[in-house]
């Protein structure tokens, strides 16, 4: 039963409700993908600082510099933090695109108190 309504009205109806399910589901599905390489590109970023953090650190202890072991120290945690965020942050997204909702908030909790060493 069609309550007044015409066969092709409900065909119409169907034809835009399906593309706004594309429409939405591919705007989905890029978020994801920017979030897992975000996620990439702050876990290695993480690394570089770690590491650059630690030779920093050993150069102050060689010369006798507390600013500069100090500063090294800053870094290498800094790089750390940074790397658990963006590995949260990449399982998020994966997580999202699975459609596993509690993971993906676990996994924004995570990166949120692991990124809060920057304030």
């Amino acid at each position: 039963m069609t309550f007044g309504i015409g066969k092709k009205s409900l065909r119409k109806a169907g034809s835009f409700a399906k593309g706004v399910g594309h429409t939405a589901s591919r705007i989905g599905n890029k978020a994801t993908h920017v979030g897992q390489a975000v996620g990439t590109a702050a876990r290695k970023t993480g690394f570089v600082m770690e590491e650059g953090g630690k030779i920093v650190a050993e150069a102050g202890v060689l010369t006798g510099q507390p600013e500069l072991v100090a500063a090294g120290t800053n870094l290498a945690v800094s790089g750390d933090a940074l790397q658990v965020a963006g590995i949260a942050t990449r399982q998020g997204s994966k997580a999202a695109r699975a459609g596993k909702v509690g993971k993906a908030v676990k996994s924004g909790r995570t990166a949120k108190k692991a990124l809060e060493v920057f304030t």
